[in-house]
C-alpha cells in the first residue's frame, strides 16, 4: 500500500476514535451527535480513497460519497451493498456539520455506519493481503 493510502487508512482511523470517545452514551446531545455523524463521514471517505489508491488508481478530491462509490465501482471495487443506498445520507453529514449547528441521525443510522465502516476496513485488509503479506493494514 502507497503511503499515501496508509496515511489515509491512519486519518480514517483517528475519525473513528473520536467516533467512539463520543458514543453511545453521548448522541443524545446535539452537539456530540453532530461530531459523530461527521468523523463517521471522514472515516468511510477515507476508507473509499484509500481503496481506490491501493487498486492503483486516483481518487477525486471530493466529499460526496456518492462519486467515490461510482469510482469504486469503475475500478472494480466491490463494496458492501448498503454503502450505496447510504452514501448521500453520508455526503449530508459531512456538508451540514460544516455549516449547520446540529444534523439529525438515529441510532439505526449510526449502526449501519459503523457496519460501513468496519467492512471497508475488512476489504482493504484483504486488498493488503492479496498484495503484500507483509503488509498489513494493523501494522498503522
Amino acid at each position: 500500500m502507497r503511503d499515501r493510502d496508509c496515511e489515509l487508512v491512519k486519518a480514517a482511523k483517528n475519525d473513528y476514535a473520536v467516533v467512539h470517545r463520543l458514543m453511545p452514551e453521548k448522541t443524545c446531545d446535539e452537539a456530540f451527535l453532530t461530531a459523530v455523524c461527521y468523523h463517521y463521514q471522514q472515516a468511510i471517505e477515507k476508507l473509499l480513497k484509500a481503496l481506490i489508491g491501493n487498486s492503483g488508481n486516483q481518487y477525486e478530491y471530493t466529499h460526496d460519497i456518492s462519486k467515490l462509490c461510482y469510482k469504486c465501482e469503475q475500478c472494480k471495487i466491490a463494496l458492501p451493498g448498503e454503502l450505496d443506498l447510504f452514501a448521500t445520507t453520508l455526503t449530508d453529514w459531512e456538508a451540514k456539520t460544516r455549516y449547520n449547528s446540529s444534523i439529525c441521525a438515529t441510532i439505526k443510522q449510526l449502526s449501519l455506519a459503523e457496519k460501513i465502516y468496519n467492512e471497508l476496513l475488512l476489504l482493504l485488509d484483504g486488498n493488503a493481503s492479496k498484495k503484500s503479506t507483509t503488509e498489513r493494514i494493523d501494522a498503522f
